[in-house]
């Protein structure tokens, strides 16, 4: 047991990601659940290992306060640059704090949907990107999009296979028609564009009774994508888990896959299986 010097709080109370910045000194995330008021913190400790103290070097907010707390997960990590990254993981906190050694902000984001994250990390990009746009030219039996893609250059190519890439296969053929590029522009965007041909297929790719239920099982499917896709079904449709398994069973599909590996046929049998 350690004694905690220097600290208001007296050590952490409930923590996660413990982090070694160097010899014997650490950084941690501090739930703070037993702490009253409950607050959370990222917070770094220089250990003496001969008396069995541990002496607050830093923490973020430098005064707790219970507006920040997160009951659960979190992260903190010492950057190579100094900074701190924070992850206070709960939905309505934010996903990641970048504070610098004087306590102030370098950086601070979360989710417009405030979705939960365990970890977050701080990783080197040199891509450049812009908002996309979308241009839309109607014909009676097919659609031009006129689209960008973002310009990491670094990036062969995007496989973007989703819930309306599905959608839109059941009735229309796609194929890329070809590539703008930035001098076409005035001025030039850092991205490079491209023109997909969609054709009416006339009739749906695979046999779809119910279209109306073939969409719900789709988009929920892929409404949550990186849950196996049992999972992702009995969150989206409503059903208990082994329900989603059994019909998935009777598709003759794994119910452990991701969405993103069904073909449209496999999506074609799925919503004629009783959801």
């Amino acid at each position: 047991d350690f004694t905690f010097a220097n600290d208001p709080l007296n050590g952490t109370r409930n923590q996660h990601s413990l982090r070694l910045v160097s010899t014997n000194n650490y950084v941690i995330f501090d739930n703070g659940d037993l702490h009253s008021p409950s607050e959370s913190r990222g917070v770094q400790y220089q250990l003496n290992l001969s008396n069995k103290t541990a002496t607050l070097v830093w923490q973020y907010p430098a005064t707790p306060s219970p507006s920040m707390y997160s009951f659960y997960m979190g992260d903190v990590e010492r950057l190579t640059n100094g900074n701190t990254l924070i992850d206070w993981a709960i939905g309505s906190l934010p996903k990641l704090t970048e504070v610098r050694p004087d306590g102030t902000k370098a950086y601070e984001m979360n989710w417009v949907n405030q979705w939960e994250a365990y970890r977050v990390w701080r990783c080197p990009w040199h891509g450049v990107a812009l908002q996309p746009y979308l241009i839309l030219e109607p014909y009676p039996d097919n659609l031009t999009l006129i689209f960008n893609q973002f310009g990491d250059t670094n990036v062969a190519y995007y496989r973007i296979y989703g819930g309306l890439s599905v959608l839109v296969q059941l009735h229309w053929t796609v194929r890329l028609e070809l590539r703008v590029p930035p001098g076409a522009f005035r001025p030039p965007p850092r991205v490079e564009s491209a023109v997909l041909h969609l054709r009416s297929r006339g009739q749906p790719a695979v046999p779809v009774d119910d279209e109306d239920r073939f969409r719900r099982v789709v988009l929920a499917a892929f409404g949550q994508r990186r849950k196996a896709v049992a999972n992702a079904l009995a969150a989206g449709l409503h059903v208990r888990a082994s329900t989603a398994r059994e019909r998935l069973q009777a598709a003759g599909i794994d119910g452990g896959r991701r969405a993103e590996t069904l073909s449209l046929e496999e999506f074609a049998r799925l919503a004629a299986s009783g959801f």
